[in-house]
């Protein structure tokens, strides 16, 4: 029986043609541009929370810098639909 298969795949493997693929064609990388948003069209209010984070400062007292942090946290948007502007 072992005999008999191995003599029909000798059979189709002799008489099947073998396929050459050519080699693929080198593609050329493609050349993306990085281009910087302002922070405007990202978040609203960020040059306000930008100023408000440059403000904070080691030397002043924790309640100071506590009402600048809750300023930051209350101008962040709160939803995800509002983060994403296309």
């Amino acid at each position: 029986m072992a005999a008999l298969l191995k003599k029909r795949a000798l059979a189709e493997y002799s008489q099947s043609q073998t396929i050459v693929e050519a080699p693929p064609e080198p593609v050329q990388p493609k050349r993306l541009r990085l281009v910087k948003k302002p922070g405007e069209t990202i978040i609203p209010g960020a040059a306000a929370v930008e100023n408000d984070i440059n403000s904070l400062d080691p030397s002043k007292s924790s309640d100071e810098n506590f009402q600048i942090l809750s300023r930051i946290v209350a101008s962040l948007p709160t939803n995800v639909r509002s983060i994403i502007t296309l």
